[in-house]
């Protein structure tokens, strides 16, 4: 086994262990999700995706020691670190939007919770529109690392739902292209391709999904992205092209309120078994 990949199971090893120990009988599961469920986890490039599902809100205490598991690790974690969300399980199977979360934690928060652990504890929970988009690639294609399958823990996330996740996501797009090219380029792809074919994807499959079905004038850029997240390689694309490609792709979505949910709750299909795994 290659050396990254016995790094990243060491590491999600240690974190399930110190999570039991932290939830006890309140954690309900944990999905890996994002690159590494989807097979293209790049070491020097993805991120480690964490959705925790309890049965009851986690104490303060329970909180920062869930976080302070995570800086634990942060010198054997890859360069762009860990993104994990605590969610009630009763939402994850009864879907709720905007999805509520009880914490979160990720690179760009990590300065405030070392900062002041307890204060940024305090503040870190809401909701979040993106949790639509990681519950479906979870229910989708998600790794159970510990307790209820993901199968039968994640309802089907409504369609609307889902696409407000994504406009959400790449609102943004045309602005950020120039600073983080790679990852709009690629983000951009898997959402035309849900919104043409209802496909659930990674950047890697939508860049590769891309070069298959949009129009070749875009293949250079597409292309550029994809080296850039393979292989770690400078993004070469001619200047401006990324932000080109930014707004031809968000003439082909709509706006934001075209997608937007109109109720709070749905009622998930009932799952006919459950199972469990566990490392």
């Amino acid at each position: 086994m290659p050396q990254p990949c016995q790094a990243l199971h060491g590491l999600l090893k240690a974190i399930v262990r110190e999570y039991r120990r932290i939830l006890g009988s309140s954690l309900a599961g944990i999905y890996l999700h994002g690159s590494a469920a989807f097979g293209c986890f790049r070491w020097q490039t993805s991120d480690i995706d964490l959705l925790v599902a309890v049965k009851a809100p986690p104490s303060a205490l329970q909180k920062e020691a869930l976080v302070r598991a995570l800086l634990a690790q942060n010198g054997a974690a890859p360069p762009a670190g860990f993104e994990m969300s605590v969610v009630l399980a009763r939402c994850c199977r009864q879907f709720v939007w905007p999805v509520p979360y009880e914490l979160h934690f990720s690179n760009m928060h990590r300065a405030s919770f070392e900062k002041d652990l307890p204060a940024a504890c305090a503040r870190m929970h809401g909701a979040d529109k993106d949790l639509a988009a990681h519950f479906a690639v979870t229910r989708a294609a998600g790794i159970t690392l510990w307790g209820e399958n993901a199968r039968t823990m994640f309802c089907a996330v409504p369609p609307g739902a889902y696409k407000a996740a994504i406009l959400h996501d790449v609102g943004t797009a045309v602005q950020d292209a120039g600073q983080k090219p790679v990852y709009v380029v690629l983000n951009l792809c898997r959402a035309l391709s849900f919104w043409r074919q209802g496909l659930v994807l990674s950047k890697q499959q939508g860049g590769e999904w891309a070069l298959a079905h949009l129009p070749p004038q875009w293949h250079p850029v597409v292309h550029a992205a994809l080296q850039g997240y393979l292989y770690g390689a400078p993004f070469c694309a001619p200047a401006g092209q990324a932000q080109a490609f930014a707004a031809w792709a968000l003439r082909g979505l709509p706006p934001p309120s075209a997608a937007s949910p109109t109720t709070r709750r749905w009622r998930p299909t009932a799952p006919t078994s459950r199972t469990c795994a566990s490392t």
